[in-house]
């Protein structure tokens, strides 16, 4: 009697490729506010490199990278690093969106600050019947676009 056929067994059916999924595009700059009452604006990523300017509490920069600690940054045109330590994030001054315009009504100037903190630094004070526009609602703190950049009240 002949054996019977075994038959032939069939490859493994390979698995279809799937796509690698894109990473989203880091955004290729941010904002932050200077907290330091005068921020120093280096040449290079470090404490003892030249200092090339300064920059104010409260002013605006746009940073381009961060390298260990510091953020390369574009602040009136000139690039220079500046400590991590000294900006906290804000949005984009050119892409914002004014959520409301509220009116200061107090007997005295309200106090601006660099961040959501009775303890931050003052960058200015704004006097009864003034409007400022609102950027956003934090932590009981409003963040309103302020002079030429952005503060807390």
């Amino acid at each position: 009697k002949e054996p019977t056929p075994t038959p032939e067994s069939e490859p493994a059916p390979m698995p279809e490729p799937q796509p690698t999924p894109t990473p989203e595009p880091q955004p290729s700059c941010n904002y932050g506010i200077v907290t330091a009452s005068t921020l120093n604006l280096r040449e290079g990523a470090s404490i003892t490199s030249k200092i090339i300017g300064t920059i104010p509490a409260g002013k605006v920069v746009k940073w381009l990278e961060e390298v260990n600690g510091w953020y390369k940054v574009d602040y009136n045109g000139k690039v220079g690093y500046v400590s991590t330590k000294y900006v906290s994030s804000v949005p984009d001054p050119s892409k914002v969106t004014v959520a409301k315009s509220v009116k200061v009504i107090v007997k005295s100037g309200l106090n601006v600050r660099v961040s959501s903190s009775v303890a931050a630094r003052k960058i200015g004070a704004v006097p009864y019947g003034t409007e400022l526009k609102v950027v956003e609602e934090r932590n009981g703190w409003y963040l309103v676009q302020y002079k030429d950049g952005f503060g807390y009240i």
